[in-house]
C-alpha cells in the first residue's frame, strides 16, 4: 500500500474545494438575486451544509482515496480523513456562507 502525502493532498483539496465551494455560493447568490418573492433562508441552509461534503466525497472519488481513519503518532485525535479535510476549509467556508445569508438578508429588506 502506497503511503499518502497528507501534507500535499490537503494542499491539493484546499483548492479544488475553494474554487467549487466558491462557484457553488456564486450560483447559489445569482438564484437570490433573480428571485422575485422572499427566500427562506432554511432552504440555503441546508445546501451549505450538504455541499461541503459532495465535494468531499467527489475530490476523494476523483484520487481514488478511500475514506480513512487518521491519527497523529501520540494517538491524541483520531478521526476519519473526510472530516479532517472539512475542517480545513471551515473559516474560508464560513465566510463565504456570510456573504449568501446577506444578500439573502438584502434581498428579503428590499421586498
Amino acid at each position: 500500500m502506497n503511503q499518502l502525502n497528507y501534507e500535499e493532498i490537503s494542499t491539493e483539496f484546499k483548492n479544488y474545494f475553494l474554487n467549487n465551494y466558491r462557484n457553488f455560493i456564486d450560483e447559489q447568490i445569482k438564484e437570490v438575486k433573480n428571485s422575485k418573492f422572499l427566500i427562506n433562508v432554511s432552504d440555503y441552509t441546508s445546501e451549505t451544509i450538504d455541499e461541503p461534503h459532495r465535494i468531499v466525497t467527489n475530490f476523494l472519488k476523483e484520487k481514488n482515496i478511500k475514506n480513512h481513519r487518521i491519527t497523529n503518532l501520540y494517538k491524541t485525535f483520531e478521526f476519519e480523513f473526510d472530516f479532517y479535510l472539512l475542517m480545513l476549509t471551515f473559516d474560508e467556508r464560513r465566510k463565504m456562507d456570510i456573504e449568501l445569508y446577506e444578500e439573502i438578508w438584502r434581498h428579503n429588506q428590499k421586498l
